[in-house]
């Protein structure tokens, strides 16, 4: 799960602070692409995901909500409704923090691309 401070000055320095943290995950699959997720980086924290905390996806960047599913967690798509509930600062928040891994993914993707193409 990547959970970013909103883009200002004060943020970039928070983020910069921060300790980022891996959670094995159990198996769960993105809801949009179908990619194993196999770890959730939190920024700060010490905590496992739970159910209602947001996540992006590494592969497709889509926003996705950890579900209860019995004793584990499930992945669901989030709706522009569930988003637009959102309080401002979280919506901020997962959008940065979309932008970021679809930045720092994204062009990892078109390196390995290029390589694997030559």
């Amino acid at each position: 799960m990547n959970s970013v401070k909103a883009p200002s000055a004060d943020a970039a320095r928070e983020t910069a602070a921060c300790e980022l943290r891996n959670e094995h995950l159990d198996g769960l699959r993105c809801p949009n692409c179908a990619h194993l997720l196999d770890a959730a980086t939190q920024i700060g924290g010490e905590r496992q995901p739970e159910a209602g905390d947001a996540s992006v996806c590494a592969y497709c960047f889509s926003i996705s909500m950890f579900c209860a599913n019995g004793d584990k967690l499930k992945m669901v798509l989030m709706t522009d409704e569930e988003f637009i509930e959102l309080p401002l600062k979280n919506r901020a928040q997962l959008k940065f923090a979309q932008k970021v891994t679809r930045e720092a993914f994204g062009l990892a993707a078109i390196h390995k691309s290029a390589k694997e193409g030559a």
